[in-house]
């Protein structure tokens, strides 16, 4: 009895997957993943073709983001804040300033305007910093979390929220620091 190659390459490429030469690594991509599974099920040439792809839209993506003008948050596909009953919830927001230019001088400006964002739209909507029970921070980088919790907890006169932080997120336009939150007041 013959094989065909057909079934020898599916043979392979169902070994290296059950061998777990396929798990994921460190700045390992699922796009790495996929060319090598195509590449042993099609006898090799379209790793060539997946690479070449994976480059084209890694360097279309680049140029894309540099030729963006500023999108103000109101121009995006959600709202800055949702109330239901008495609690409000606030979409994450980010260094950009309600005119649309971005504060990126150092993660300190960054969370301070990010927080100016959320003060703005609590008090639009009826609440404070002190109304807020729930936050949500992320960090690009986790090594800049004292620097950001120094501005963060400065807005907080009546105890802090609970809270979480998330670090190591790749976070929309390229900032460093979005904070999202929850508050509730009482209905007097």
């Amino acid at each position: 009895m013959t094989r065909s190659p057909d079934g020898v390459r599916r043979r392979e490429a169902t070994r290296y997957i059950r061998l777990g030469r396929l798990a994921r690594q460190p700045m390992d991509g699922y796009c790495e993943r996929g060319a090598v599974f195509l590449s042993i099920l099609n006898g090799g040439n379209s790793m060539k073709v997946v690479t070449l792809l994976a480059f084209g839209f890694v360097f279309a993506g680049i140029s894309g983001l540099n030729a963006q003008e500023p999108v103000l948050l109101s121009k995006l596909p959600f709202s800055p804040a949702r109330k239901a009953g008495n609690t409000l919830y606030v979409s994450g927001q980010v260094a950009r300033t309600p005119e649309g230019k971005d504060v990126v001088d150092s993660v300190e400006a960054e969370t301070w305007q990010a927080m100016e964002n959320l003060g703005r739209i609590l008090k639009e909507n009826g609440y404070s910093f002190d109304d807020v029970v729930s936050a949500t921070v992320y960090l690009s980088d986790i090594e800049e979390y004292q620097a950001m919790n120094k501005v963060y907890a400065s807005y907080f006169k009546k105890g802090f929220p609970a809270r979480a932080c998330v670090g190591g997120v790749a976070l929309v336009f390229g900032f460093r620091v979005e904070i999202s939150c929850i508050a509730y007041k009482e209905e007097k």
